[in-house]
């Protein structure tokens, strides 16, 4: 496989649903990707979006070096169920000396597991996304935030309210009042870059970088500042 100006070559083991639909936004987003699992069914179904796809059992090394293996950038293995074959899976893609490599985990000890034999990073899809889920219903505004490994380091942004209107970036004491960095202003699709004598206006959009320990009273207030004016407005 020829790789495309600067994109990754990923390999993609296991095509349940996670598998799958990491294969197929892969694809969408430019990359290449070689996607294979040992179910045909599985294969014959994501053919029609990815163009290297194959069934293998990921635990044969032959077959994983003949399918490239040894060429990709990244592989992640999606086994999270198929424990054992898991493990195998990125025990060999070590030994072919893959330079990134992704395992899917079931639980803490296969984790610990995957990590020994040689996965560079573990996932817990669910458990992430019960995480994400929780921090939604308690907190709003989480849904426009990322979270950093750290997890408590967020970047996001936030719009202007009235009290931010008509003051300065050094007015507004971001990183003494709330332990964040503004990175960018957007204003009317054009994107400021943040000096110490820029105006805030109203609509303004302010992208934060900070703590997210310290950003939550701020992010708290703002939300219900927006839910405050969002029922004045349905209630006139």
């Amino acid at each position: 496989m020829a790789k495309g100006k600067n994109k990754h070559t990923y390999l993609v083991v296991g095509l349940g649903r996670f598998g799958s639909a990491l294969s197929t936004r892969l694809v969408e987003s430019g990359a290449q990707v070689i996607a294979v699992d040992r179910v045909r069914a599985r294969v014959e179904e994501l053919s029609a979006k990815v163009e290297y796809v194959g069934q293998l059992d990921a635990t044969d090394e032959a077959a994983l070096v003949k399918i490239g293996a040894k060429m990709v950038d990244v592989a992640v293995v999606c086994l999270g169920e198929r424990i054992e074959d898991s493990i195998m899976a990125t025990a060999i893609l070590k030994e072919l000396g893959v330079p990134n490599i992704v395992a899917r985990a079931a639980e803490d000890l296969h984790a610990r597991v995957l990590r020994k034999v040689g996965a560079h990073r573990i996932i817990t899809p669910e458990a992430e996304m019960g995480r994400r889920l929780a921090d939604l219903l308690e907190n709003p505004w989480m849904d426009k935030f990322i979270e950093f490994d750290d997890e408590n380091l967020l970047m996001g942004k936030i719009k202007a309210e009235a009290g931010m209107t008509g003051k300065t970036l050094k007015d507004l004491a971001m990183p003494a009042k709330y332990g964040s960095t503004v990175v960018l202003v957007e204003r009317d699709g054009v994107k400021l870059l943040p000096t110490a004598d820029l105006s805030i206006e109203d609509d303004d959009e302010i992208w934060l970088f900070g703590e997210r320990d310290r950003l939550a009273p701020l992010l708290d207030a703002l939300e219900t500042y927006d839910t405050e004016e969002k029922n004045m407005e349905e209630s006139q």
